[in-house]
């Protein structure tokens, strides 16, 4: 089961657009790696990224180690709001 995180804070400048509650910031695959690794890097050593857009989610997977052991997360990142949804630790 994957784990919950909270939403990094972005620039005024990142912003697009502001709609009732909903913040819209339209990232793309350099801002997904970004807040994936910026999740990621409080507990693991981060090795490799890649990104890929899944309708309106970026599928990032990383390659991590932790204490001498290699894992592969995968972290799912909402593309309007730089949300991160999950992440998943797959082998």
């Amino acid at each position: 089961m994957g784990k919950r995180a909270s939403t990094p804070e972005f620039s005024a400048n990142a912003v697009d657009h502001v709609d009732g509650n909903i913040l819209y910031v339209n990232i793309d695959a350099d801002g997904a790696k970004a807040i994936a690794t910026r999740f990621l890097e409080q507990y693991h050593v981060i090795h490799r990224l890649d990104a890929v857009l899944e309708g309106k989610i970026w599928i990032v997977t990383v390659q991590v180690s932790l204490f001498n052991k290699n894992h592969v997360k995968k972290v799912r990142v909402e593309a309007n709001t730089g949300r991160i949804l999950d992440y998943k630790t797959s082998d």
